[in-house]
């Protein structure tokens, strides 16, 4: 196990002990980077807050209106040398990964809907990037 990942882990327990209801996961990615992937509970955003400055990229999705969180999301992150580093649905509307210095593809998909951006993460960089997409069901009144 990483040096990160058991603090996070005894958080993630701290919380769940106390009864606190939360979605976040860890984790480590096939490309062996730590991850931390939430958002659906309100509990969810102390956790992001915690821990973000021990991840290099914060991704988070949302819709174009009203900015809502989305969930399930599928994430694929490929990195140098063309690896498929990460590859999952994410159960919240955000994710902390740290990701070694290197370029990056990062792909987004929500209902059939893919979205690229390119990524170059430098060594102790820290970066953040949102994808929005449409929204579900009807549109809000005026």
């Amino acid at each position: 196990m990483k040096p990160l990942a058991l603090p996070l882990a005894a958080a993630v327990s701290a919380l769940l002990a106390l009864g606190v209801a939360t979605a976040a996961s860890s984790g480590v990615s096939d490309g062996g980077w730590p991850y931390l992937e939430g958002g659906t509970a309100p509990q969810d955003e102390w956790l992001l807050l915690a821990h973000q400055r021990q991840y290099s990229l914060l991704l988070m999705t949302a819709g174009r209106r009203g900015g809502t969180d989305l969930n399930g999301v599928r994430v694929r992150i490929v990195g140098p040398g063309a690896d498929e580093g990460f590859d999952r649905v994410l159960a919240g509307a955000w994710l902390l990964i740290d990701l070694p210095p290197g370029r990056y593809e990062v792909t987004a998909t929500h209902q059939r809907d893919p979205q690229h951006q390119h990524l170059e993460m430098a060594a102790g960089e820290h970066q953040a990037m949102v994808f929005y997409f449409g929204e579900v069901g009807p549109a809000p009144a005026d």
